[in-house]
């Protein structure tokens, strides 16, 4: 098929070709690329999450959005594999091991666990994303030059912009009950940058497990009588429940914070916004490096730069937004989604 073929007629197949722009990239770098037999050759990448929700959900749509960019057209020149292992780390080696013999020019692991099994896999270019703390999870030893084949865009969370604002919200707060999975490697790191935060200031943290989404609704519960806010990090047991979490904070009025952008939307009074498309986006620029032989690619490391706040999940809280805040604000949501 040749790039005039293309003009002619859509492929069978589009996949994620939401306009002209792929075909475009790819008649600009020679049309596709071929094999010995002339037969066009597929660049072959694998999507791995542990689990789908929304803000995942946006990650994987940046990454989609970026490789389309670069000319990877899934079903004319490229494949793209999804691997979700359902919230059961466990599966992660079926999974790969389902890819067999498979030649792959990158493997994208969004989350930390799944990352942590790409990298110890061993068998292909790794990109992750959505890991907080890529050195503590042992994915790369230098930020700034990992390992040959790793790379990938962390999403750490900006603890201290998050506490400010609370504190700005709560200017007579003192107790902050901190909910979250410790099983997570990246919610253990956030952990410690809460607690070495939080004194700065002015608050105590009371700390709660959760090790299902089913337990975060009493945690928050057996919580409220302790403390002045509750303040849930976003991994994946605590991003997959956030609805059972706005329910205890609006029947005990205490005001629910979450450390993920998306959850604003979903009933938590205010956060730091992280764009996760961006993320994403950032994600799949990434791969295509690797894809393209580009090798000891720095990390990219995400920031929130403005605030999204609800004003109707702190009206039924029981607390009123300051005004100033509210002007500054780059987004205000006036219901719970």
């Amino acid at each position: 098929m040749t790039c005039s073929d293309i003009s002619a007629r859509r492929p069978k197949h589009i996949g994620y070709v939401r306009s002209l722009a792929a075909i475009a990239a790819i008649c600009a770098a020679g049309c596709v690329q071929r094999d010995e037999n002339g037969i066009n050759a597929k660049h072959r990448i694998a999507i791995a999450t542990l689990m789908r929700h929304p803000i995942i959900d946006q990650v994987i749509e940046g990454v989609e959005e970026s490789l389309e960019a670069h000319g990877y057209v899934e079903g004319y020149n490229a494949e793209i594999i999804h691997l979700d292992a359902q919230g059961q780390i466990e599966r992660a080696a079926l999974i790969f091991d389902a890819l067999g013999a498979r030649d792959l020019d990158v493997l994208v692991a969004l989350t930390t666990p799944m990352a942590q099994a790409a990298v110890r896999l061993e068998r292909f270019p790794v990109v992750f994303a959505a890991v907080s703390d890529p050195v503590g999870a042992g994915l790369v030893t230098d930020l700034r030059r990992p390992e040959a084949e790793v790379t990938g865009a962390s999403d750490a969370w900006p603890y201290a912009s998050q506490l400010v604002l609370i504190r700005e919200i709560l200017p007579d707060a003192n107790d902050l009950g901190v909910i979250y999975d410790p099983v997570e490697m990246a919610s253990q790191q956030s952990i410690r940058s809460i607690n070495d935060i939080a004194p700065e200031v002015g608050f105590e943290v009371i700390e709660a497990y959760v090790y299902t989404a089913e337990d975060v609704h009493s945690a928050a519960t057996n919580l409220a009588p302790r403390v002045d806010a509750f303040f849930l990090i976003g991994g994946n047991v605590v991003v997959t429940s956030i609805e059972s979490a706005v329910r205890a904070a609006i029947e005990n009025k205490v005001p629910l914070f979450v450390a993920a952008e998306g959850a604003v939307q979903r009933g938590s009074i205010g956060s730091p916004s992280i764009n996760y498309r961006q993320l994403g986006l950032d994600t799949g620029e990434l791969a295509h490096r690797l894809i393209s032989g580009e090798r000891y690619i720095p990390v990219v490391l995400t920031s929130g730069s403005e605030y999204h706040l609800n004003r109707e999940a702190a009206r039924q809280m029981g607390i009123s937004l300051p005004h100033a805040l509210v002007e500054r604000a780059g987004r205000v949501y006036e219901e719970i989604e």
